[in-house]
């Protein structure tokens, strides 16, 4: 009886093992190159909105960036 039950968690468990595995692999990759998403036009765009830089600014830099 007990090796039943067992062999029917293991049924269970494994595909989502493999489901976690997966999901905690692509979180990983998305950390590590995070830093790889933030073009120059989105650094500014950010600069921007928390007021670091002028809306004269900006557009100069978005002019150059295009």
């Amino acid at each position: 009886m007990m090796s039943h039950y067992m062999t029917g968690s293991m049924m269970f468990l494994g595909p989502l093992m493999w489901i976690a595995s997966i999901v905690v692999f692509v979180l990983i990759l998305k950390w590590i190159f995070k830093d790889r998403e933030d073009r120059p036009l989105e650094i500014a765009k950010k600069r921007y909105a928390r007021g670091e830089i002028s809306k004269e600014e900006f557009e100069e830099r978005r002019k150059d960036l295009t």
